[in-house]
This record gives structure tokens, sequence and C-alpha cells, in this order.
């Protein structure tokens, strides 16, 4: 698969591409944008520059976008009255429990 991005002349020239556009920018008509082809492999590079100029590290980036669903027992939590807590606690496993302690940091 190929993919068509639109660079600075500058980035070519220097051989090091920093940003890149899927459209010609409009930043400064005047300034020299080329139309670049390039493979999956090389655009999955860029992507992944992206990340890491940001100063992310791989895990840090899906911890950030991608957070993890709540627990089913964190939901039920979140429904209880006061009155019934006790008794809602207590019929709880303690891999329940433990859920519900890391989830609030505790």
């Amino acid at each position: 698969m190929k993919i068509l991005i639109w660079v600075h002349k500058n980035d070519v020239l220097a051989n090091k591409i920093l940003t890149y556009h899927f459209t010609r920018p409009y930043i400064d008509r005047h300034d020299e944008y080329l139309q670049v082809e390039i493979t999956h492999d090389e655009f999955t590079r860029l992507e992944d520059y992206k990340i890491k100029d940001k100063g992310e590290t791989y895990p840090e980036f899906v911890k950030k976008h991608y957070p993890k669903p709540i627990p089913d027992v964190i939901k039920n939590h979140k429904t209880i009255r006061g009155g019934d807590f006790p008794k809602w606690w207590s019929s709880l496993t303690k891999e329940e429990q433990t859920t519900i302690h890391e989830y609030y940091g505790r």
C-alpha cells in the first residue's frame, strides 16, 4: 500500500521528515511543499516518531488514549445506597473488594 503525504521541501532536502500533511497545507501558499509517496512501513515509523516526540512511550500512549473499562463491581458500587452498603460489601468476594480498593487508590 502506498500513502501520499505533503512535506516541506526543506524536510525532503534534509532527508528528515518532521511534519507532514494529508492535503496541501494552506499555512503559507508561498512555501514549497512536495507530495511524497511512502510505504505503509514508512508511515508507521513517522507516526511512531510523533508519539516519541511528545515524550510518550507506547504504553503511556495506550493508557492515555485507551483507558481501561470500568469493572462491573464498580458500576454496581455506585448504585448502592448507604444503608445497604454493609450487606452488599459482605456479599462481595475478596477479589471484588480488592478491585474496589485498587480502583479508588487505597
